[in-house]
């Protein structure tokens, strides 16, 4: 249930922060820059618990709500405002897609439906839209990408696909509002997914990129 932080300007190990109400494996996450929120995962079952903590104070956890499905491998990703939970699984693969609004507390609101019930994509997120790449399903590991806008609700749409068939990969992004606010500029918002597994070929050193802004 152990919580830890690391300063991301600096190097060093990281630092207990607090700890989970439970003892939990294979959540998801998201954050605004005020708050961090933790949702879905496995405890003895699969759970529908949403919780979240303070970023700038160490503490343990708050209750922030349930998700609409109880499920693990669920993927988070978030702009300021809103949070998403796509997909995951229970004892089956689910289409679910969540929503909450991250400065305020209550249970997930159903935001629409990924292209498959799935589980194992990674997750990424700049202002406007969330991207989500690979997945595991019914059909076996594949190379979808997905994306949404985030300030509507709607099923997930095609984005492209990964080089290769993988899920759980880890996802992560510059974007051009957040780079420019720190003094620097890029001329794209880059998303990034670092490896992963296949079911043929095991875990992956591949780290791919997208321009978010295009599909592709």
């Amino acid at each position: 249930n152990i919580i830890e932080y690391v300063t991301i300007a600096s190097t060093g190990n990281s630092i207990d922060f607090g700890d989970l109400a439970s003892a939990t494996t294979y959540m998801g996450g998201l954050s605004s820059s005020t708050r961090g929120v933790f949702g879905g995962g496995y405890i003895s079952s699969q759970t529908n618990v949403i919780s979240y903590i303070t970023i700038a104070s160490t503490s343990n956890t708050t209750d922030f709500g349930d998700l609409t499905v109880a499920r693990q491998y669920t993927t988070g990703a978030s702009n300021n405002t809103r949070g998403i939970f796509f997909g995951g699984s229970t004892s089956s693969y689910v289409n679910n897609i969540d929503y909450i609004t991250i400065a305020s507390t209550g249970n997930a609101t159903d935001f629409g439906d990924t292209l498959v019930a799935a589980d194992g994509s990674a997750g990424l997120a700049i202002s406007t839209k969330a991207i989500f790449g690979g997945r595991r399903a019914d059909a076996g590991y594949q190379n979808v990408i997905q994306q949404l806008t985030i300030a509507t609700t709607a099923d997930a749409t095609d984005f492209g696909d990964l080089t290769g068939n993988k899920a759980f990969s880890a996802g992560a992004c510059s974007g051009t509002e957040a780079v420019q606010n720190e003094s620097f500029f890029a001329p794209d918002d880059i998303g990034l997914f670092a490896g992963g597994d296949r079911s043929s070929g095991g875990q992956q050193s591949t780290i791919e990129y997208i321009d978010i802004a295009t599909t592709g």
